[in-house]
């Protein structure tokens, strides 16, 4: 029921993955003593699935997801 896409370490005890928890896709990111998710995440409006010409089984891609988590929370914040 749960399977790691992919993951990325930040620092030596940091990092963050792609999680598919019941056909479900969440950004998360964990360290020695946590583990957060960041954000749910939708196939179709998020355009997240590899194409069919990829090596890798149906996956996710890292850096398209975080790209776009970081860019969403940048147009969250509001200027003080």
């Amino acid at each position: 029921n749960m399977k790691v896409i992919e993951r990325i370490a930040l620092t030596q005890d940091k990092g963050m993955a792609i999680v598919e928890i019941c056909s479900k896709y969440y950004l998360v990111s964990f360290s020695n003593n946590s583990v957060d998710i960041i954000k749910e995440l939708d196939n179709e409006s998020d355009k997240l699935l590899l194409d069919d010409n990829s090596s890798s089984s149906k996956g996710l891609d890292f850096i398209s997801v975080f790209q776009k988590t970081l860019k969403e929370r940048k147009g969250n914040k509001k200027d003080v």
